[in-house]
């Protein structure tokens, strides 16, 4: 068998003449075979990344200095090692909405939170041609022997056919959610509400010989008229809510301020204010003016409950990229990650299932003693204008 070994000469001299060669041989045969073995196995796991189509990603702390696979250029549509080798040129790819950095600092933060555990985002990544594209990102600190994190190693997979298949079941199940309130809204207007009206009519009529009943008949009839004016009530409000007639009859802005006015109406104590930069006759698909809507009703709900505030804002901008919903209010606010944990009526889950099924992004900042403020954005591209 084939050995190898690795030598060094030393040349003995006498007179200025070499007389004799020293050499000293070393049987690295054992480290040769090491070596092969590594760098087969280098070879086979790249093999195989490359096949599962996932990008690896090796970011090394103390420089900053990033390796990434081919496998992310063609993921992302760029030129082979077109994106900046530092760090940085990975944070600027990526959706500050998914993650919230902008500097090698504040992204190191996020991965050193979870610890040793495997840190596992998803988010959203530039393409060169502008768009966006889903992917998973999961990696772990490695570690020197004196404990300190060196280097970050990772995968960085393609998620987009998973996140738009979630997305077609939410807007499945959100579709049928909203026609089911349309038919109970229905049955409501076309059934109930027309009962109660026929009720008040006929009940009415007996007004006209209210004199002949005792002293007591007339205190029931007066307390049965009372309750039968709020059940007309209730029902239409009940049939308003579950599908706002104003939204299909009139549009998201003209829903929105009857919405305001009501809630100025009918609660003390808190004033809420309404502004918007869209055109009169300007509408969105009714899918997107719905979920919109929903967002304010709920938002405006909460802080009626839970906020304890005197002002309420409400923006609806329209800019060049994005529709804009903003609720702000000046209350008391909470402990946004223990709201996420428990959600205890707030709905959080809910409003994120219908931003999501529209391809909107929900963002809500809030701390105790400094208000809440709820942003929905949808982009243009899939608003679409009727």
């Amino acid at each position: 068998e084939d050995q190898d070994f690795e030598t060094s000469l030393v040349p003995i001299e006498e007179d200025g003449k070499v007389v004799r060669i020293i050499g000293i041989a070393h049987d690295i045969t054992e480290l040769v075979k090491s070596q092969k073995v590594i760098k087969d196995r280098e070879e086979k796991l790249r093999f195989a990344l490359d096949a599962t189509q996932d990008a690896v990603l090796d970011w090394e702390l103390k420089t900053g200095m990033v390796d990434v696979s081919p496998v992310l250029y063609r993921m992302l549509g760029y030129k082979l090692n077109s994106v900046n080798e530092h760090i940085l040129g990975i944070i600027k790819l990526i959706n500050k909405s998914d993650l919230d950095v902008s500097t090698e600092e504040e992204f190191r933060e996020q991965i050193e939170n979870v610890g040793d555990r495997q840190f596992a985002r998803e988010l959203r990544m530039k393409m060169f041609d502008g768009s966006w594209l889903w992917v998973l990102l999961r990696g772990k600190l490695v570690r020197s022997d004196s404990g300190e994190a060196i280097r970050f190693i990772g995968t960085i997979s393609d998620i987009s056919k998973e996140k738009q298949k979630t997305k077609e079941k939410l807007e499945a199940i959100l579709a049928t959610e909203d026609n089911e309130r349309r038919r109970i809204s229905r049955e409501i207007h076309d059934g109930l509400q027309q009962t109660l009206t026929i009720s008040a009519l006929n009940i009415e009529f007996i007004k006209r010989e209210l004199s002949k009943l005792s002293e007591m008949g007339q205190k029931k009839y007066n307390q049965g008229w009372e309750y039968l004016q709020k059940s007309i009530a209730e029902s239409r409000s009940v049939a308003h809510t579950l599908m706002p007639k104003a939204i299909v009859d009139f549009g998201l802005v003209s829903a929105c301020k009857s919405l305001i006015m009501e809630f100025n109406n009918s609660v003390e104590g808190i004033f809420f204010h309404f502004e918007h930069n869209l055109k009169s006759d300007q509408s969105f698909d009714q899918n997107i003016e719905v979920t919109l809507y929903r967002i304010l009703q709920e938002g405006l709900n909460n802080i009626i409950k839970y906020a304890d505030a005197k002002q309420v804002n409400v923006q609806l901008r329209d800019y060049n990229d994005i529709l804009m919903l903003t609720i702000e209010d000046d209350g008391k606010g909470f402990n946004l990650k223990d709201v996420k944990m428990k959600d205890k009526g707030l709905g959080l889950k809910s409003m994120q299932n219908r931003i999501e099924a529209i391809s909107g992004v929900l963002e809500i900042d809030s701390a105790p003693g400094r208000g809440t403020v709820i942003l929905v954005q949808i982009p243009k591209d899939v608003l679409t204008e009727v």
